[in-house]
């Protein structure tokens, strides 16, 4: 089989091509990966990473997966696809496996995870349910991205050439209007370290919410849920949020890397992780959204990739890194002007993406009604799919 064919399993991004991300052509010791099985690497298991090959012929993988497949007289693989991606999966997956650092999983351990198994044609029936939300998922996917292309394109424009400009320079970061700065941030703005979760124990506690990585997504904070900590009394200021403030991730994986949004005090008092910055500009010279605007564009992305401390799979910046990002000033009625321009498209994105998280909520709840027996498909839709 040729080495065109081989997958690797990772927890994000499913079965993905290998053929550029390894040397040479040997493939005689890999494994045989026959269409509708399932592959996981036991390293990395506990993590997320495994999934089922949708591709209609063979395919290969590394000899150190383990492979399986149903037996789809008993078990549907559609079915088996989400059930792993249940809680009680998850939860399993925690205490199963051996190893120190990195937890070995094989399959004589996955074999012992229990499950509610529903009659053939209802396993059929729930997973044609489960992936009618997948669908609708996939597609908003594609709407957000195609609105964040757009986007980008649109803000890139805006970011060097401005509105209504004829004359440019040169600078450290190219060409931009001639009436515009480029200064280190730390000139111009703050930046706030956060609270570091149990490191000293407080004289004088207070219990108050914090965000954590987690609430600090791509252009819009989520407060679904907030978590609290407890903080010394006479530290509160130290660590509190202020309306107005960019908030941005430290990294870990690169999707998370100088991740951001303005915090508009949805929630007040309101702390943050130590992951976490708050940058707080000098607004008579530097906008919020605009700041926002330029350390998620394409500008932004470059700079946080060229200084960030990198391993596999794994990036970060920190704050002295943070203070010198190279700031782009324009005049401040400009400033408005280029948020103005593209707030239409972030708010066609914002919407697109709180209709994405409606559909992830409507799936858990299915999966937890579905997948527990809470719910039964009634016996006439059963009788009809047959």
């Amino acid at each position: 089989m040729s080495s065109d064919t081989l997958l690797g399993v990772f927890k994000n991004e499913g079965m993905v091509p290998m053929r550029d991300r390894v040397r040479g052509s040997d493939v005689s010791r890999c494994k045989v990966l026959p269409a509708g099985a399932f592959a996981y690497n036991p390293m990395r298991l506990n993590i997320g990473s495994i999934a089922r090959w949708a591709g209609d012929a063979d395919a290969i993988v590394s000899p150190d997966y383990v492979v399986f497949q149903c037996d789809e007289r008993q078990l549907s693989g559609d079915f088996l696809d989400y059930v792993r991606q249940s809680k009680d999966w998850a939860t399993y997956m925690e205490n199963a496996g051996k190893g120190g650092v990195r937890i070995r999983i094989y399959f004589k351990e996955l074999g012992q995870f229990r499950f509610l198994l529903p009659p053939l044609p209802e396993q059929r029936r729930i997973a044609e349910i489960l992936s009618s939300v997948d669908e609708a998922i996939a597609a908003t996917q594609a709407v957000i991205e195609q609105t964040r292309t757009v986007k980008q394109g649109v803000l890139k424009r805006l970011l060097t050439k401005g509105i209504g400009h004829t004359r440019f320079k040169q600078t450290e970061i190219g060409e931009i209007p001639e009436a515009w700065e480029v200064v280190p941030l730390q000139a111009i703005a703050s930046v706030q370290t956060g609270l570091a979760k149990g490191s000293n124990k407080p004289d004088d506690p207070v219990e108050l919410p914090y965000l954590r990585v987690a609430n600090v997504q791509d252009g819009y904070i989520d407060l679904t849920e907030v978590k609290s900590t407890a903080v010394d009394r006479s530290r509160v200021a130290r660590y509190s949020l202020r309306a107005g403030d960019v908030l941005l991730t430290e990294g870990g994986d690169f999707d998370k890397l100088g991740r951001g949004a303005v915090w508009r005090a949805q929630v007040e008092p309101c702390l943050h992780q130590n992951h976490v910055f708050a940058v707080r500009p000098n607004q008579e010279v530097l906008l919020s959204d605009f700041l926002a605007a330029q350390t998620a564009s394409d500008h932004g992305r470059r700079y946080f990739l060229s200084c960030a401390k990198q391993t596999t799979n794994l990036a970060s910046i920190n704050s002295t890194q943070l203070k010198e990002f190279p700031a782009i000033v324009p005049p401040l009625k400009e400033q408005s002007a280029i948020n103005a321009r593209t707030a239409a498209l972030q708010e066609a994105e914002d919407v697109a993406k709180a209709s994405l998280r409606r559909l992830e909520q409507i799936k858990s709840a299915l999966m937890s009604d579905l997948l527990t027996g809470r719910k039964r498909v009634p016996m006439a839709e059963l009788a009809a799919a047959e």
